[in-house]
């Protein structure tokens, strides 16, 4: 699986922006604090001061029904980019990995008539954090919120709330690399700021945060170790 927690954009602007949603709302690691356009059909401009290498990018947070463009430039004129690739859409979440391009602007394109306006909650460039482990299994939780009473009667009275899921993820076997990008994931992270994974199998990619402490059991024999980790999807 691949995992971005290191968000590599400083420097973001847009083709428009409404004043309430700006762009910069993209690079919160909240949802619902998202940038908001003013039409359908715009761009997102990512800069730096030089030559930057890019290997995964992920939208999450969307209302947009299009496969977003990302474009790469060594300068600031965009008639004919020198990279140009389609994200992938699953689940809500539009990604691009293995992208392996270094640029100095990098730009978003979006062109969806079937809305008004583009809503957008997060966008994050990272390189590709690869947890190569296939040796796993996970259990797969849907944890509804709502708070629900039963009348004398038998009817049902509540606060209909909303789902999420938590992935118990047990890996039996990693080795010292895969425990060290897990132990910098969580120094990053501290169970607070979300993550974005993709797995490596059909199930769609999540927007989670690493839930509870990861322990570490070391295989002695081996020189390995085993361990199990919670993600619980977040908004």
């Amino acid at each position: 699986m691949i995992i971005a927690y290191k968000n590599k954009i400083d420097n973001i602007t847009a083709s428009s922006e409404n004043p309430s949603y700006p762009i910069i709302n993209a690079l919160n690691v909240h949802l619902s604090k998202y940038w908001k356009s003013v039409g359908n059909n715009e761009w997102v401009k990512i800069s730096y001061d030089s030559a930057t290498n890019v290997d995964s990018v992920f939208i999450g947070g969307s209302n947009v029904t299009t496969n977003i463009i990302l474009e790469g430039n060594d300068t600031d004129s965009w008639s004919s980019p020198s990279f140009t690739t389609t994200l992938i859409k699953d689940d809500g979440i539009q990604y691009k990995t293995e992208i392996g391009e270094s640029y100095k602007y990098w730009r978003l394109v979006i062109n969806d008539s079937t809305i008004d306006v583009i809503k957008i909650g997060n966008i994050m460039f990272d390189d590709n954090h690869l947890f190569a482990n296939p040796l796993y299994s996970f259990n797969e939780n849907r944890i509804d919120t709502s708070v629900i009473d039963y009348s004398a009667s038998g009817q049902t009275y509540g606060d209909i709330g909303y789902i999420y899921r938590v992935l118990e993820m047990n890996y039996p076997i990693i080795d010292k690399d895969e425990k060290d990008l897990l132990i910098d994931i969580m120094e990053t992270t501290h169970k607070v700021v979300p993550i974005y994974v993709l797995f490596n199998n059909d199930y769609p990619p999540l927007y989670c945060v690493i839930a509870e402490d990861i322990v570490y059991t070391h295989l002695k024999k081996l020189n390995m170790w085993t361990c199990k980790m919670i993600l619980r999807e977040v908004f």
